[in-house]
């Protein structure tokens, strides 16, 4: 009988010595790239997280399956798993994150502001590689032209025409985005306002529109209507005493002014500088020939216009 004893006591202290052995082989967390960090207590496979190590032999579910995140968005990433922050995946990165086999919940969010960016479900067998990518969403901008004139705005895939005013909102990719506000003149649209800012997932942005147009004064003093053509584009009748203003691209401009008749009564060129106004003030002048001639004011500066003798017809179509 004492020999029994002294056999099961002999059994007993070898169970005693390996059981740490066996518990320093399954302790620790993971983390990205495999890495262990901090220690938690194991129960039959599982640890408090419900992790399952796959224990139960035969079920093909055992040993590290390895989680590949590609981050299309431009900022960072939080990806947690089973509710636990794992890494962080920085803008137009990839990481990949080493977890035991099993199923996890994995979410993934904007630092600070929690936006969740993606979120799945995975069943994952061990020594398996999954692909999560993550899309950068839409958010709102919200485009005010506090400006005097119609700009034509291109932002992201979307071009919108925003009158003096108005206020729209147009979805846009979030991250990094860039708008350009053209101008319309009668040469063609012209850019005016550029400029890139940072639209983040779940929240609008405000984007206050007001560029300097560059502008043509036209001031009618005779007693006539005329009708104005600048740089061959018709504005329309200038009514006597009254002013249009053209916008126009910057630097040299035509200014041509044609009465009811088709007779020319001022045709000038002036040079308007971005973000300026240049004047053409028509008003009568007379000389050996009944001339009508225009003055030009740019800059402060008047100086005279061509003039042109009345009967001197200019087409018009």
């Amino acid at each position: 009988m004492g020999q029994i004893h002294r056999m099961l006591g002999t059994a007993l202290l070898g169970l005693g010595l390996l059981a740490p052995a066996l518990a320093s082989a399954h302790e620790g967390d993971w983390d990205h790239d495999g890495d262990r960090y901090g220690s938690h207590d194991h129960d039959q496979g599982h640890d408090d997280h419900g992790y399952d190590h796959g224990y139960d032999h035969g079920n093909g579910w055992h040993g590290l399956a390895t989680l590949a995140v590609r981050n299309d968005f431009d900022g960072d990433a939080q990806i947690f798993v089973d509710q636990r922050l794992v890494g962080v995946v920085g803008g137009d990165r990839s990481g990949s994150f080493q977890m035991p086999a099993g199923c996890h919940d994995v979410r993934v969010t904007r630092p600070g502001t929690n936006f969740v960016l993606a979120q799945t479900k995975l069943e994952m067998s061990g020594g398996t590689s999954y692909q999560l990518p993550i899309q950068a969403p839409t958010s709102n901008v919200k485009l005010e032209n506090t400006g005097e004139v119609p700009l034509k705005v291109q932002i992201g895939s979307s071009a919108v025409w925003v009158t003096p005013g108005a206020a729209i909102q147009v979805p846009v990719r979030t991250g990094n985005a860039s708008l350009v506000a053209s101008i319309r003149s009668p040469q063609g649209e012209w850019k005016a306002l550029e400029r890139t800012f940072w639209l983040e997932p779940g929240q609008t942005a405000c984007q206050q529109l007001h560029p300097d147009p560059t502008v043509v004064v036209i001031s009618n003093h005779e007693r006539v209507r005329v009708r104005a053509l600048v740089d061959g584009d018709d504005e329309g009748y200038v009514e006597p005493g009254t002013t249009k203003r053209v916008w126009v691209r910057p630097g040299s401009t035509n200014v041509l002014l044609l009465d009811p008749a088709g007779r020319v009564r001022s045709n000038t060129t002036v040079v308007v500088a971005k973000g300026k106004e240049s004047r053409v003030v028509l008003e009568p002048r007379y000389g050996q020939y009944g001339q009508v001639g225009a003055v030009v004011t740019v800059g402060g500066e008047v100086r005279p216009g061509t003039p042109a003798r009345p009967g001197d017809g200019c087409p018009y179509h």
